[in-house]
């Protein structure tokens, strides 16, 4: 795989994971229709720790808060109280069901042999999912008020991640906002349930003996650097538009446009879909 093209993967993923436009679907229209190669185990293992480096960059002070608290229980060895002291038991709750189902889940969905109609289907289909659920949401539930059940019911959505096309981020932002969360509260935690998923991504993609392989060094780091600094950009982004109270509009309309884009281009240009 040439620089050019494991950067492309790497940008790609680092703005699709934090941003409500399906990282898998952005990873299926690179491939497919770009004309891009799959990327390398190489290539994958760096983009992820540049991804996991944005996401402890950028709640860095949260994740201190975290660990501090969570360290204090075990030395006190008293009852959590705070949402920090909390944290890591909701993200553990969180991650279970994936664990659990999703092998099961993978398997039935097979992702591979979807047609493309499928994948654009569900890209469309999700924006409008994360448009009524955004809608419908009372939003008067604060980042303080999440507990044990909201993370099992956030953990269970997540299975809507394998499906191709929908997205991580997505699909727990959508059991959020179900859950009456204001977007303040629903975004950062589905960002925080990110964590163990992508240690899981690392321990299966084995980094170190893969990185060990094929390209040099700072073929690698540069597509690590590439995921971090677009994955802090997507951060900021969607970070500054909560502030200024701007809604989901613009991402799903991006996700309506690229898969109407894609269709057309699949129609007139490839031919057929």
């Amino acid at each position: 795989m040439t620089l050019f093209d494991a950067l492309a993967h790497a940008a790609a993923r680092g703005l699709s994971t934090f941003l409500p436009i399906s990282a898998s679907a952005h990873h299926w229209l690179l491939t497919e229709l770009a004309g891009l190669p799959l990327p390398d185990a190489a290539t994958q293992a760096a983009a992820a720790w540049g991804i996991l480096a944005a996401l402890l960059l950028f709640y860095r002070h949260d994740w201190s808060s975290v660990i501090s608290s969570f360290i204090q229980i075990l030395v006190f060895r008293r009852k959590p109280m705070t949402l920090d002291e909390r944290m890591p038991f909701f993200l553990v709750i969180a991650t279970l069901p994936v664990i659990a189902l999703g092998p099961t889940l993978a398997h039935l969905i097979n992702s591979p042999s979807w047609p493309p109609l499928a994948w654009l289907g569900v890209l469309a289909g999700g924006a409008g999912l994360l448009a009524l659920a955004d809608r419908a949401s009372r939003k008067n539930r604060r980042w303080v008020d999440w507990n044990w059940i909201d993370a099992l019911i956030a953990g269970l959505a997540q299975g809507l991640a394998l499906v191709p096309g929908f997205g991580r981020i997505e699909a727990v932002w959508l059991a959020a906002s179900l859950r009456s969360y204001t977007r303040e509260a629903a975004y950062p935690f589905a960002c925080y349930a990110l964590l163990p998923l992508l240690t899981l991504d690392l321990i299966r993609l084995n980094p170190l003996s893969a990185l060990s392989e094929g390209a040099p060094w700072w073929h690698d780091a540069t597509v690590a650097i590439i995921a971090c600094l677009t994955g802090l950009a997507a951060l900021g982004a969607v970070h500054k538009g909560l502030r200024q109270g701007r809604a989901l509009g613009g991402y799903l309309v991006y996700r309506l446009l690229l898969a109407g884009g894609a269709v057309l281009y699949l129609a007139f240009w490839k031919g057929g879909l």
